[in-house]
């Protein structure tokens, strides 16, 4: 017995309540424990288990307090000093009393009296309102059961028993039905009257800032910009850190795109010092132009964290080639962005696609990013390695274009157009295109594989372009020309993107807490979880060699502050607890989660199991003449 057994070797181990959970739920025939309210909450099937006086029921018919009182009966409770080591609820008298009974505990010190008092006071405030008809409310709200009253007047007992401060001031309670003229304006009150919290902490800080100031935590904060493209991946990855750290602290990420990125990360205007970055680190698609490269005053490394495919997408009837996807190698690609092929049954578009009919000298509407777009580069720069025969236009992320092509604001615009208008080609993220449902072409690559972006391996380009020496191998060289367009391999896609990190290679000056912050952040990009993260928004993770390639980075080409390693950050995974190290202030912890995290994921789970179930309606309208309209009506009716 105990929280570790030996367990028979036929059987199957989980990880934590979330593993147990899964098992049950992915598992058929299978049985296990759980907290009652989890296991309910995701709609388990229960045992009806006998109690000690014979009687089957469920955690849901039972009473879960009446073992309290049982307890506390026949001196299973003991005096609230002693050794409770002993104690347990299990298999107690009762015709409603649930077998496998908990209670939760507070552990609190006998003598507090060196505690400041008001600490002291708030500490007992926050037991009290833990047995108060309000905090019974919130502990079913969370599917647990107050403990009944006789177990609350043992612990008022335990309270008055205890030794606080000699000027301790106790704190009251206001409720929010029932207003107490004047009480409740008290300092110690905590009044549901109140629901203003800035004002609340204001007032309170304003005290004795003297005494608070020594008492206030710092806030860890991180701050960067750059690319819209992997931004959602960002915030995700952020609010988790904020939501996991016991650290307090502060992240932000403005999606503005990798060319302002690239400018703030520079900072040649900032009004805090010429060449000062805006931010922690900056963010792109792109590797640093050589212009901005050059205007350097402290060398920057690059991290690449993330890869993505730019696909190609089209608006043809997908029965006009059978249902097959339509392929075009880099030459014919670049001529029908160039114009120069502009109609789908041309000659070199049929010789790729034999069975695809489409009515004569239908025009291809080919519709392109305006403004600056890290897509347009990647597209026309492949064009340009590609076929560069072919490729008559502008490479970069500004282009001019023929006059006969369609233009669109940002990817959204780029999508609707694609939705919108038939026989169109253009260029997306093929995670957005794809989570459109848009066809895809089927793009030749290096070694003449016509394959889509869901059936190319987008790691691959990544190991291609290290063993190829396309990756510098100093992270502080100048990037600006490191693509990963049209590389050799079955299965690599042709236009890949790595999303990089733009960082100062010397940070010493950084806080150190910032600091260490900063590199946990970089390497949970690079972790197994942060791979899951990257996958679930359609990118890639960077194939292992680039992770050792970053490392490296990290450990013999930066320079971090000098106590760094006081403000070192850890993980502890959900699956896997880490006692003891788990709780440090320095420990991101998978076991802390917030509520809106836990939510959020429970919504997903939620809208996947419904869009499962959602039917589509077959619609069929008509109109014409009255005559037989009765007859149409009873007709449809029946169907």
């Amino acid at each position: 017995v105990g929280s570790v057994v030996n367990w028979p070797s036929d059987t199957f181990d989980a990880q934590g309540s979330g593993g147990i959970a899964a098992f049950l739920e992915t598992e058929d025939y299978a049985i296990g424990y759980l907290d009652a309210g989890h296991g309910h909450s995701l709609g388990l099937q229960e045992i009806a288990l006998e109690n000690k006086n014979g009687k089957s029921l469920s955690s849901t018919q039972a009473d879960i307090a009446a073992a309290g009182n049982v307890a506390l009966a026949s001196s299973v409770i003991r005096e609230p000093d002693a050794d409770w080591s002993g104690v347990n609820l299990y298999d107690l008298e009762g015709d409603t009393t649930w077998p496998i009974t908990v209670f939760s505990y507070f552990y609190v010190r006998k003598n507090v009296s060196d505690m400041p008092p008001k600490t002291a006071a708030l500490l007992k405030a926050f037991i009290e309102f833990s047995m108060s008809a309000e905090g019974g409310e919130l502990l079913k709200k969370h599917s647990f059961a107050q403990v009944p009253t006789q177990v609350k007047t043992y612990n008022e007992n335990t309270l008055t028993k205890m030794t606080w401060p000699d000027r301790m001031m106790e704190f009251g309670f206001e409720l929010a039905s029932k207003t107490q003229m004047g009480v409740g304006a008290g300092r110690y009150m905590i009044s549901g009257k109140r629901r203003g919290f800035e004002e609340y902490t204001l007032e309170a800080l304003s005290k004795d800032v003297a005494e608070l100031s020594g008492k206030v935590t710092t806030v860890v904060q991180l701050h960067g910009s750059g690319t819209t493209n992997p931004s959602k991946l960002i915030w995700e990855a952020m609010d988790l850190f904020e939501e996991r750290a016991r650290q307090p602290m502060h992240m932000t990420y403005r999606a503005v795109g990798s060319g302002t990125g690239q400018s703030e990360f520079l900072g040649e205007t900032n009004p805090r010092g010429a060449f000062t970055p805006y931010n922690d680190f900056g963010c792109g698609d792109i590797p640093m132009s050589q212009a901005n490269y050059n205007k350097l005053t402290k060398p920057m490394v690059h991290i690449p964290f993330a890869m993505s495919a730019i696909a190609i997408f089209h608006s043809v009837p997908a029965s006009a080639n059978g249902g097959a996807a339509i392929k075009l190698t880099g030459c014919v690609l670049a001529k029908i962005f160039s114009r120069q092929i502009k109609t789908w049954d041309d000659q070199e578009i049929k010789a790729l696609n034999p069975s695809l009919t489409v009515p004569a000298n239908t025009n291809i509407k080919v519709v392109h990013r305006v403004l600056g777009s890290s897509s347009t580069a990647g597209t026309t720069e492949y064009l340009k390695k590609a076929c560069p025969a072919s490729w008559t236009l502008d490479v970069g992320s500004v282009v001019n274009w023929p006059s006969d092509t369609f233009e669109a604001q940002g990817s959204g615009g780029m999508a609707t157009f694609l939705e919108t208008e038939d026989y169109a080609i253009g260029y997306l993220d093929a995670g957005h295109g794809h989570r459109l449902g848009l066809q895809e072409i089927a793009l030749e690559n290096k070694d003449g594989k016509s394959l889509t972006s869901t059936q190319a391996d987008i790691s691959k380009a990544g190991d291609v372009a290290l063993a190829s020496s396309v990756i510098p191998s100093d992270p502080s060289a100048d990037w600006s020309s490191v693509n990963l367009y049209d590389l050799a391999g079955e299965t690599t896609w042709p236009i890949t993107v790595f999303s990089y990190f733009y960082v100062q290679k010397d940070v010493s000056a950084m806080a150190p807490n910032t600091a260490g912050l900063l590199r946990a952040f970089i390497e949970f990009s690079m972790s197994a979880e942060g791979g899951e993260l990257l996958k679930k928004r359609s990118f890639a993770p960077v194939p292992e060699e680039v992770k050792k390639y970053n490392e490296r980075t990290l450990t013999d080409n930066m320079g971090w502050p000098a106590k760094i390693s006081s403000s070192t950050f850890r993980f502890e995974l959900a699956s896997k607890t880490e006692m003891g190290m788990g709780a440090d202030a320095y420990t991101i912890s998978g076991k802390r989660r917030g509520f809106a995290e836990y939510t959020l994921e429970a919504l997903s789970k939620d809208v996947g199991e419904l869009s499962g179930k959602v039917t589509t309606v077959v619609q069929l309208h008509g109109s014409g003449t009255t005559n037989p309209s009765k007859l149409i009506w009873e007709a449809m009716d029946l169907f």
